[in-house]
């Protein structure tokens, strides 16, 4: 009878290291976001992009959000992002299966290009990052 023991142990620790990303640590972001008169936003999403990679979050309805890139709350990779707060795709429609827009964020905050919003996020140090945005005019 073979011993598979040492194969079988070097297949789930390269397994492993595939799945984590060869080590690279995760970094929980999460914050509120918020109009600028403090009301909360109630949907939405937050987005985080640094030009190589990107993440995001839902918006809950008291405004908070928690970033994840491979799954929901995951974390993020270290570096510097743009921020960007954008409506859901799954927005209410009308009778005829237009689109209600009911995305109360000033357009300007919807892409991390013009939102003038940007974050570091540093290796192993849990970030807090709150969002003020202005409502649509």
């Amino acid at each position: 009878m073979r011993n598979y023991t040492f194969a079988g142990g070097l297949s789930v620790i390269l397994l492993g290291l595939l799945v984590t990303g060869c080590g690279e640590r995760m970094t929980s972001v999460s914050g509120k976001v918020t109009f600028s008169d403090g009301s909360p936003v109630t949907r939405g999403c937050v987005s985080f992009d640094s030009g190589t990679y990107s993440a995001s979050g839902d918006i809950k309805p008291d405004g908070s959000y928690v970033l994840g890139a491979l799954k929901a709350g995951g974390g993020v990779r270290p570096g510097d992002y743009a921020i960007a707060v954008q409506k859901n795709w799954d927005d209410p429609t009308d009778e005829a299966g237009n689109s209600i827009d009911t995305f109360e964020v000033d357009p300007k905050f919807t892409s991390g290009e013009t939102s003038g919003m940007r974050c570091v996020v540093e290796a192993g140090k849990n970030k807090v990052f709150d969002i003020v945005v202005e409502k649509k005019k």
